[in-house]
């Protein structure tokens, strides 16, 4: 992470904090070993400014001790006013999402072989939650998850793919409330034309929330869970 801006002092708990890490992090480093620490999950704060709000101190605080940070970040720190935030940073790495054509559903299958999933899953209702996600791994995992539970709750000692599609479904569901119409006519437009502009606010919400997948710089299609759900539109969309 840049130390390029001004920033202000560190708050009183992190300084509290930092001379006992500060000793631990020098006994570790006097056997001649780097330091890395790893923040996941911080993608889950979906805006660059709350996420910047979140970790400025820590971050600040750590790399002032010599320590590597690496960091999952939101998708909104590559657009926009979110710029400015991946500027703080020495390099930031874009992963796209993995492609979900079937031809790729082994790598997303032994996500959930190692879980033990396919135990208990009937080999159709794997290979529908292994679409459904759009490569999603933690939709993926979700799904899982919840066709386990639809299969439980209606009695049965296997996952059918009825289950699935009721887990498919209530996540599609939760990707579609808060959406309004002109995020439905972004949607359609999409999957209609493949068209998809990243400089728009609008458009940007859509990606971060995960309602549109990027596969590559020109590939953005809308989550497969979300797509039947979407509300016709008129002609002149």
């Amino acid at each position: 992470m840049a130390e390029s801006l001004r920033s202000p002092a560190l708050q009183r708990d992190i300084q509290g904090i930092r001379t006992p890490l500060e000793r631990l992090i020098k006994h570790v480093q006097s056997g001649q070993r780097d330091v890395v620490v790893i923040f996941d999950g911080l993608d889950r704060l979906l805006t660059p400014d709350r996420f910047w709000a979140v970790v400025h101190q820590d971050f600040r605080a750590l790399r002032q001790m010599g320590v590597a940070v690496l960091a999952a970040a939101p998708l909104s720190i590559l657009y926009g006013q979110g710029r400015s935030v991946s500027e703080l940073f020495d390099r930031v790495h874009h992963i796209p999402m993995p492609p979900f054509e079937p031809e790729h559903h082994i790598h997303l299958k032994s996500v959930l072989e190692h879980r033990g999933g396919l135990d208990l899953m009937d080999a159709d209702a794997a290979d529908i939650v292994c679409y459904a996600p759009g490569g999603v791994l933690r939709d993926l995992i979700t799904l899982a998850r919840d066709s386990g539970e639809d299969a439980y709750i209606k009695g049965s000692d296997r996952i059918l793919p009825k289950h699935s599609e009721s887990a498919i479904e209530q996540m599609g569901e939760s990707y579609l409330r808060g959406l309004g119409p002109e995020q439905f006519k972004i949607l359609r437009r999409l999957s209609k034309e493949l068209s998809f502009d990243v400089t728009s606010s609008l458009n940007i919400e859509l990606l971060v929330t995960r309602r549109v997948l990027e596969y590559s710089a020109t590939d953005f299609r809308v989550h497969p869970a979300l797509g039947p759900l979407i509300p016709k539109g008129e002609r002149n969309d």
